[in-house]
């Protein structure tokens, strides 16, 4: 009899439970068994685990090269790595004989360990030291998984001291251009705080560094920075590196260089029979420049793009809210309509920007208080639907806080609420919270430090100036020092551990206060006051300056900008967005690549370009070719 007959002849045999019975068995005393299909990854490497840690059923050794052994499955490494599969099976030889051990006469045990570590339990330990010693034994035996694993490792540890080492080393692997990417776009987004600490931006060669140096992505606030940085890397080796000097000032957007700085710095140190030709036309840049007059665009006067983008989004214009994005542009001082607009206009809504993911939350279209979320990629300019908040927030106050989103209090469209919950990417849903201690809407709420500062609002009855503080570790609100004025519509923003409380309404008119909260004294005490009475206004930071945008003044919705220096404690005018609006949100993305699609200056070239592309067609047509 074949196996397929004898089979069907089982199962034909098979006894059925009658009916009746079937009915009246009590179904807790059957023993439900989990089909092999649902078993969970982590559960079949627990077994090969124990299996492999007690030497049981094994049926494959390594050997290392310090004459340690290792029993293993072989099946277990072939999973995780094509060059054990073929050496195991002899593919070479034809596979006609399998091998059973693998000798390593050029690799270490604690190597070998990490791949088998990984093999059995899908991770491994590493540290900054071995990683970099594990990174190249998984390349030579083509354990992806293991690769990936210790990337993001390394990239997890970025820092400016080690961001250049990292780049180099990944340059001799072949699958690594997106972590050469990364490196890179770090190096030119934190270039200041590397060419200060790192040790091995004084390693860079000369092409290196003007590489670095030519990047439109570099983040220097003003170009003495760049020059800055060629004179440190030129003083760490100065009777070599002297002669590089004119070569390396090409690099130099002066066109963006402070007069006073060329003149009584760069061309006091520099200037010379090599450097004569290119500083005497940074000169006539730096002039030019400083004249306000037009400058043909070079190398040397071309503007860099923006390490940060001050995004806007929705509010309440006139009389309805609005969909509407704009862009400011930090270079020109000009802001940029955008046409990505969502599709739904709210306002009263709540940001959070989570890995240069902008997170619209809740808010108000005039009819619909929302608990929805809406996503937006600036790099794919394209929105996504996200999981709906347990309950409908207007006037909410969001924050982030260690990669997950928290929504605070709010207004449903019948009661003010003191509920809380937060939201994690990663598995797209909300989860409730401790709540505050009171009812809050119109507040407004920062992170700092694994706690959750919200301040101000609106009870139902009255406007606040007391303040409550979520901790992480004790999950419970209580009350901190009460602000000097109270305040709804407010803004508040965390600078280097400063919190601010900007503008906002105390029931008798708009503000234009602001105060300050040193954590550590745990006291508000007032700093200078903005040009305009606003509240319900749209707040960021941006290169370490304190933006308002928008608001209402009491009378009406404004589209006046200005921003504060915590330095100088001084406010700036700025110019005007290009709507009216209030009830707004603003965040700041970083170092996107595509941040000129965003930027008033870029985009004014596309419309020059785009006009004289017209006239030179009409030209075309009439047949007048004549300059």
């Amino acid at each position: 009899m074949t196996p397929k007959k004898y089979l069907l002849n089982t199962i034909k045999k098979r006894k059925r439970v009658p009916k009746k019975i079937r009915s009246k068995t009590n179904l807790n005393n059957f023993i439900y068994k989990k089909c092999l299909c649902c078993v969970e990854l982590s559960e079949v490497l627990s077994v090969w685990n124990e299996l492999q840690s007690k030497r049981m059923l094994c049926d494959g050794i390594v050997r290392t090269s310090d004459g340690e052994l290792f029993y293993i499955h072989r099946i277990v490494l072939c999973s995780i790595s094509k060059y054990f599969k073929a050496y195991f099976t002899d593919c070479l030889g034809g596979g006609l004989n399998e091998i059973k051990e693998l000798k390593l006469d050029d690799v270490d045990s604690p190597s070998i360990k990490t791949i088998i570590d990984f093999a059995y339990t899908g991770k491994c330990k590493l540290t900054e030291e071995n990683v970099f010693n594990i990174i190249p034994v998984a390349d030579r035996f083509c354990c992806f998984g293991l690769l990936n694993f210790c990337w993001k490792f390394l990239l997890q540890k970025i820092n400016p001291e080690n961001c250049i080492g990292i780049l180099k080393f990944s340059k001799h692997y072949f699958f690594c251009i997106e972590i050469q990417n990364k490196c890179w776009s770090y190096i030119c987004g934190y270039f200041v705080e590397v060419y200060r600490t790192s040790k091995e931006f004084l390693q860079l060669t000369k092409q290196e560094l003007s590489q670095i140096l030519s990047d439109d992505r570099l983040n220097v606030n003003d170009e003495y920075l760049t020059f800055e940085a060629i004179q440190i890397w030129i003083n760490f080796d100065p009777d070599k590196r002297k002669s590089d000097l004119k070569d390396l000032l090409k690099c130099v957007r002066f066109g963006y260089m402070n007069r006073n700085y060329f003149y009584k710095v760069v061309k006091l140190i520099c200037y010379n029979e090599d450097t004569k030709e290119i500083l005497d036309l940074a000169e006539i840049i730096v002039n030019l420049k400083h004249e306000l007059k037009p400058i043909e665009v070079t190398s040397m006067t071309k503007p860099r793009l923006p390490f940060e983008v001050l995004f806007v989004i929705g509010g309440w214009t006139v009389d309805s809210p609005t969909s509407v994005i704009e862009t400011y542009d930090i270079r020109s001082d000009q802001w940029l309509m955008n046409n990505n607009t969502d599709i739904i206009a709210r306002a009263y809504h709540g940001v959070a920007l989570l890995d240069n993911l902008i997170y619209i939350i809740g808010g108000f279209n005039g009819t619909e208080h929302f608990n929805s979320m809406r996503c937006y990629d600036p790099t794919t300019q394209t929105w996504t639907e996200k999981a709906y908040m347990h309950n409908a927030r207007c006037y909410v106050s969001v924050c982030v806080l260690n990669g997950e989103i928290y929504a605070l209090g709010g207004f449903n469209g019948y009661a003010r609420l003191k509920s809380a919950e937060k939201y994690n990417p990663l598995t797209n849903q909300w989860e409730m919270l401790p709540s505050m201690n009171r009812p809050r809407s119109d507040a407004n709420a920062v992170a700092f430090k694994d706690k959750i500062y919200i301040a101000g609002g609106f009870d139902g009855t009255d406007i606040m100036c007391s303040v409550e503080v979520y901790s992480l570790s004790t999950q419970q609100w209580v009350y901190v020092a009460n602000m000097n004025q109270c305040r709804s519509g407010l803004g508040l923003l965390q600078h280097k551990g400063i919190l601010y409380a900007i503008g906002g309404y105390n029931g008798n008119s708009r503000l234009n206060t602001v105060e300050k909260y040193h954590t550590d004294k745990r006291l508000w005490e007032y700093t200078n006051s903005m040009k305009t009475q606003r509240s319900n206004f749209a707040s960021a930071v941006l290169r370490d300056k304190i933006y308002v945008i928008g608001g209402f003044n009491g009378s009406h919705t404004i589209n006046s900008t200005e921003c504060f220096d915590p330095n100088s404690h001084q406010w700036y005018i700025l110019t005007d967005t290009k709507i009216n609006r209030s009830a707004a949100v603003a965040c700041v993305c970083k170092n996107l690549n595509n941040a000129e699609i965003y930027l008033y200056s870029y985009q004014a070239k596309l419309t020059e370009g785009k006009c004289n592309a017209e006239h030179q067609r009409e030209i075309t047509a009439s047949g007048d070719d004549s300059i």
